[in-house]
């Protein structure tokens, strides 16, 4: 009997030892996976943190990529608002005075000048391109292109055609690829600027002075046909709405800061430029208070 009770008391210290373990292994098992599943969560999270922190770098790098092109946008938005283009015909007998002025202001201004040579025969196909003109007073100008080469299709790209006074008229009068140009120009409403004898030679062949006062210096004074223009020859630079006329080579440099004011639409620019040639004879238009 009492071997009996010590085998009881052995099964039940056992049982009881064995359901220690057990819960000691439950504990265990349980803390282990506590701790699993906090590992997990806590991965997680910072999957999570580092998913949102990669986004929040895209999303910066997305918007300093918009800044950039806007910024490129801009950029190139008043690079083209700023850019003028400028072609200056000459032939032999221009005015040398008259021509190399204006193409040194208008470029100290950083407009583009194209320096075109016109033929000296410009009816038709007898015409010879040229590279170059001798003036009025035998200084030869080496041209930027022959007028007679360029393409059509790139006269649009002109803001303004200037052609300077001078001698041998009959040459840019009579070159009809120049009128057909003056015309187109002017019709789309591009600046048309004569010096000297040409506002009263060639625009008139080219009937932009028929609503259009000029000034100029007329090769043969008091035979001028009232009837085809208005001539305002008391004004040294005349503007009358796209059409910009130079009475003589003496006003060359009011002239090529009054094309830089039309062309730019802006008389500070032309201001500044006068300032930056040490020019003090351009003075602002005066705005009323």
């Amino acid at each position: 009997m009492a071997e009996d009770d010590r085998i009881s008391e052995v099964s039940v210290s056992e049982e009881e030892s064995c359901e220690s373990f057990a819960t000691e292994d439950e504990e265990a098992f349980q803390k282990e996976q506590y701790m699993y599943a906090m590992g997990q969560e806590e991965r997680k999270a910072q999957e999570e943190k580092a998913e949102q922190q990669r986004k929040l770098q895209e999303r910066e790098a997305q918007s300093e990529t918009r800044r950039e092109m806007r910024r490129k946008e801009e950029e190139e938005r008043l690079v083209s608002l700023g850019r003028r283009n400028v072609i200056v015909v000459i032939w032999d007998g221009y005015d040398e005075m008259t021509a190399v002025t204006i193409i040194d202001v208008l470029r100290a201004a950083g407009v583009n000048v194209v320096i075109a040579a016109v033929g000296n025969n410009g009816l038709g196909k007898d015409c010879v391109p040229v590279k170059s003109a001798v003036g009025r007073h035998g200084v030869s100008l080496l041209a930027d292109v022959a007028f007679e080469t360029t393409c059509n299709s790139n006269f649009h790209l002109f803001n303004a055609l200037v052609i300077p006074g001078g001698s041998n008229q009959h040459i840019p009068t009579s070159h009809r690829k120049l009128r057909s140009l003056v015309k187109t120009l002017s019709y789309k409403e591009k600046f048309i600027c004569a010096a000297g004898e040409t506002p009263f030679t060639l625009l008139p062949k080219c009937g932009i002075t028929k609503s259009r006062a000029v000034t100029g210096c007329p090769p043969h004074p008091g035979t001028l046909p009232s009837s085809t223009f208005k001539s305002v020859l008391d004004i040294p630079v005349h503007v009358d709405y796209n059409v910009v006329t130079c009475k003589t080579a003496a006003n060359a440099i009011e002239f090529a800061l009054t094309v830089i004011k039309c062309i730019f639409a802006d008389e500070a620019v032309a201001v500044k430029t006068a300032k930056e040639l040490g020019y003090e004879g351009f003075a602002p238009t005066l705005k009323p208070e």
